[in-house]
């Protein structure tokens, strides 16, 4: 008997809703997975480098592949020079030369490795975290080229690179990854003594940019426990803030360099 009286019209919705129930999908968070699959941010940071290099450059001159091809006026305007910006007030050197390139092979390998790395950060954190970090290391980066070698002239992304390294590292051990173990931590080190060996680097842009990069990913915190975006971005300003202040401040050491 009581088989036909679950069979009966009355036990058609009890019927429909047995059985465990559906996870719910969260639309946002499949938005902002395909957002980062894309890398949004790190391509319009390429983007933005590829652009400035186009300009910068006459691609009909050989030097344009093979040598140190940037126009002089590009290189009067937008190096990072401290006499410029301590003696000239010209501040805004501490992002153009960022974006300023010697040549199509220095272009390239910051591109490839911005390209990369920035993909990784987007994938793991989310292109909002790249955008800080960028932004953070690139200053971090000017800071540090500025304080070791405030008398050349200094151009390259380089220094947001390293960020990126020294933030990918932090980033991903503080949430549960091993970045040892899969070849990151030795990228790190590999290119901070490959700093050291090569001639006209600047050394002090790369560990600037990396410690910078490496503070970001402080502030961003542990991934497991989301801090609030606002949270975020703060410490963020904090960090560039304080970043640009000693990027000026390391300009005014060129009469008497600390190094």
């Amino acid at each position: 008997m009581s088989a036909c009286v679950a069979s009966g019209p009355d036990a058609a919705p009890a019927a429909r809703t047995a059985g465990p129930s559906l996870p719910a999908v969260d639309v946002g968070a499949q938005r902002r997975a395909r957002f980062a699959d894309v890398a949004v941010a790190t391509l319009t940071f390429v983007a933005l480098n590829v652009a400035t290099f186009a300009v910068t450059h006459n691609f009909l001159d050989v030097a344009t592949l093979t040598g140190e091809s940037l126009r002089h006026g590009a290189l009067q305007d937008g190096a990072l020079f401290a006499p410029y910006i301590d003696g000239r007030g010209e501040w805004w050197r501490i992002v153009t030369g960022t974006f300023l390139h010697a040549n199509l092979a220095h272009l390239v390998f910051n591109m490839f490795l911005l390209y990369l790395l920035g993909r990784r950060i987007e994938g793991y954190a989310g292109p909002s975290v790249l955008v800080g970090t960028y932004l953070v290391s690139m200053l971090g980066g000017s800071a540090g080229a500025l304080l070791a070698s405030p008398l050349a002239a200094t151009i390259g992304a380089s220094g947001a690179v390293f960020g990126l390294l020294g933030c990918a590292f932090v980033v991903e051990f503080r949430s549960g990854s091993n970045p040892w173990r899969d070849g990151l931590g030795s990228l790190i080190v590999v290119n901070v003594v490959v700093s050291f060996l090569i001639p006209n680097v600047s050394v002090g842009g790369h560990i600037g940019g990396l410690v910078a990069g490496a503070l970001a990913a402080l502030a961003v915190g542990d991934l497991r426990r989301y801090r609030h975006w606002l949270v975020v971005w703060g410490l963020f300003a904090v960090i560039g803030a304080a970043a640009a202040a000693f990027a000026v401040w390391a300009a005014g050491t060129w009469v008497e360099p600390v190094f």
